[in-house]
């Protein structure tokens, strides 16, 4: 039996989806789902509920055990079984998805329609269970003040779980301080700011003469769970993979002229861009056949033309030496894929061009490879649509873009844990806007008056995108001669370096510093949140000033202390471990004294996150709030699209065929509310 334990944030490290996701499809056997968790971001949520529901329609037994809190996101996760069975003293909670949202108002409103579409997509899956109307679950909810907590009996009666199991220890505890939630009840299970941790149920260590309890027992799973797959090398998290997709399958269907229908249709189903690149092709392969000449010595069918291409790019990949990368990024995505080249195994590149050519009806007209080269590219396609590219030169594209997306993927890097991932529409500057507030309610005076008031001025940041991009090219002679290297170098060479542009662009603005809209660098006295004397190597007396400067930060207007709390900690690889010690260390080693006479570290366990990277020299260190809640460095990608994309011309420089690899993406300080440096000094 497999178990897979959910304890935490939905959306963050391990909880992610592309950590999780792994997890629930490997093996074929029984899967135990454990879940304590408070909530977290949708996307994420969405995609481990849809993972679930996969292995259950495909015969596999799964059951969820709720063992204290299902909040919000993981409450849909948990119902994605057809058995779920809760903690007699648990709590399950529905409400509304929420989130923040940044620009113009069109784009205030495109975020509203979209919490309205995950909302409906959500309360549907609710009531379903429940089976009751989606209106009947919305008054419900309504009448419960906007969130609709249930005891497990409660759960039990609405249909939402299917048994109830022994109460849980108050160790497992869940702190849904940071979710915002307005109507938590007073539970045992719950901990709020403030609140003192209860006491763990496990077993007590002994150090010296003083036995204290060990309170990072509670936040470990049990044992048997599988343990997390390091996401540092995968791809993309979820929120940015669902975005390249549908980006991705409506420029498709723009390109190639396919109906609205479909292209909905796909988009709503799921569907892979890999796998909307074959519906494609099918349904323009279709259309040849219905228009295809007399004349013609062959015509192939949509399923003989996708296979070949697939069987073709797979045995290129396979001869290049890049099936492994492809493979793995593949695996990082979630996804399976068919990598046989099946009969083309072994083909070389001539041969594959001839290949072509037969089943575009044409004879190749010399032995000579660099004759039969040059003709493939010629050739062009019999389906309306293609641009008129032949099939020999789609290969060739396929198989690049595959190899250059799988390298980018699989690219090392660390930025997406510590800036806000966004977008823009275009290369002008983009406004990030932070508005002010109106601080306390004024105190009614002695004549009745209400004193009119208004909000004083925002911040504006902005940012603003460029391109960056190279083109490779790959000449008749080196496809006559079976050179690989474009693929096998070249390609993999270049999707490394467009994902470490914006790995080197995010770490070379943070160490700039930039100079803020009120004239002020990043970091910054004016802006409170830099340490300057008595710095040095982490420690908890280190950590903790730092702690202290991002709590006290204020809203722009001055009026509301922010109350902001540190979970990723940024700096070089020397002073990792030490960053490590601190976070992890039971005691306090700067109370002085022997190990059993040592206070208790006030710090222990307060960062999700430590980040140790050769991209950052010196002694200098910094921590940064969830970029998702008080973001400092923001990577935006052009229209939402994270990977880079290549487009193909004949013969632009040279005899052969060229592709142009670019990648459109803005770097820029957007706040500093949200991060402490420390200059080591």
């Amino acid at each position: 039996m497999s178990k897979v334990f959910l304890y935490g944030d939905i959306g963050y490290w391990p909880l992610t989806a592309d950590n999780v996701v792994p997890q629930i499809m490997a093996g074929d056997d029984a899967l135990d789902i454990h879940i304590s968790s408070g909530g977290g971001y949708v996307i994420d949520g969405l995609a481990i509920a849809s993972a679930i529901q996969s292995q259950v329609a495909s015969g596999r037994t799964v059951r969820c055990y709720i063992d204290s809190i299902a909040a919000s996101m993981a409450s849909l996760i948990a119902i994605a079984a057809p058995d779920v069975m809760m903690a007699a003293n648990g709590l399950f909670m529905i409400h509304s998805p929420h989130d923040g949202a940044y620009g113009t108002p069109e784009q205030m409103r495109q975020k509203a329609d979209m919490l309205d579409k995950l909302r409906d997509q959500a309360f549907g899956t609710y009531a379903a269970r429940a089976g009751i109307t989606v209106n009947e679950l919305k008054a419900q909810i309504d009448a419960a003040g906007g969130e609709l907590w249930l005891t497990a009996d409660e759960a039990l009666a609405a249909g939402y779980v299917t048994g109830v199991l022994e109460p849980m220890a108050a160790a497992a505890s869940v702190d849904l301080s940071k979710f915002g939630y307005r109507k938590v009840p007073d539970h045992p299970l719950v901990m709020m700011a403030g609140a003192t941790p209860p006491a763990t149920a496990g077993k007590p260590q002994e150090n010296g003469n003083m036995t204290t309890p060990n309170p990072a027992a509670a936040a470990q799973p049990p044992a048997g769970a599988i343990a997390p797959v390091d996401a540092t090398m995968a791809a993309s998290a979820a929120v940015t993979a669902e975005r390249t997709r549908v980006t991705g399958i409506e420029d498709l269907c723009r390109k190639h002229g396919i109906e609205a229908e479909l292209r909905a249709q796909m988009i709503a189903d799921g569907t892979t861009l890999e796998q909307a690149r074959a519906k494609v092709l099918d349904k323009l392969a279709m259309a040849s056949d219905a228009t295809a000449s007399s004349h013609s010595p062959a015509v192939v069918t949509a399923d003989a033309r996708d296979k070949w291409l697939q069987g073709a790019s797979n045995a290129i990949l396979m001869r290049a030496g890049v099936a492994d990368i492809v493979m793995k990024a593949a695996q990082a995505r979630g996804e399976t894929i068919d990598l046989n080249p099946g009969e083309f195994r072994g083909a070389t590149m001539a041969a594959l061009a001839s290949e072509a050519l037969q089943r575009a009806g044409e004879t190749a007209r010399s032995r000579d490879p660099m004759m039969v080269v040059g003709q493939a590219f010629t050739a062009k396609s019999s389906v309306p649509g293609l641009n008129n590219a032949g099939d020999f030169a789609i290969l060739l594209e396929n198989t690049l873009n595959k190899t250059l997306l799988a390298s980018y993927a699989l690219a090392p890097r660390t930025w997406n844990r510590w800036c806000r991932t966004g977008s823009v529409t275009d290369f002008r500057p983009h406004p990030r806007y932070r508005a002010g507030s109106f601080g306390a309610l004024d105190l009614l005076n002695a004549n009745g008056e209400i004193r009119q008031r208004s909000i004083s001025d925002g911040r504006k940041e902005t940012i603003t995108a460029a391109t960056r991009a190279n083109i490779i090219g790959l000449t008749r002679q080196a496809i006559a001669n079976d050179d690989l290297s474009v693929f096998s170098s070249l390609a993999v060479d270049l999707g490394r370096s467009a994902g470490l542009s914006v790995e080197l662009d995010a770490y070379a603005l943070l160490a700039s510093n930039p100079t803020m809209s009120d004239g002020n660098a990043l970091f910054s006295t004016q802006h409170n949140n830099i340490i300057t004397t008595g710095g040095g190597a982490p420690s908890i007396a280190q950590i903790d000033a730092m702690r202290v400067l991002m709590k006290n930060q204020r809203d722009v207007s001055g009026n509301e202390v922010l109350d902001l709390n540190p979970v990723i900690w940024l700096g070089p690889t020397a002073l990792g471990s030490a960053a490590r010690v601190v976070n992890t260390s039971q005691f306090n080693p700067d109370s002085g004294g022997t190990r059993g006479q040592q206070s208790a570290n006030p710090l222990l366990g307060m960062l999700q996150a430590i980040i140790d990277t050769a991209r950052i020299t010196g002694t200098g260190h910094y921590l940064f709030a969830d970029p998702a809640i008080a973001p400092v460095i923001e990577v935006a990608f052009l229209n939402g699209v994270q990977e880079p994309f290549i487009d193909m011309q004949d013969g632009w420089r040279f005899d052969g065929t060229e592709w142009k690899v670019q990648l459109d993406y803005a770097v820029g300080a957007i706040g500093w509310e949200g991060a402490v440096f420390n200059d080591g000094d």
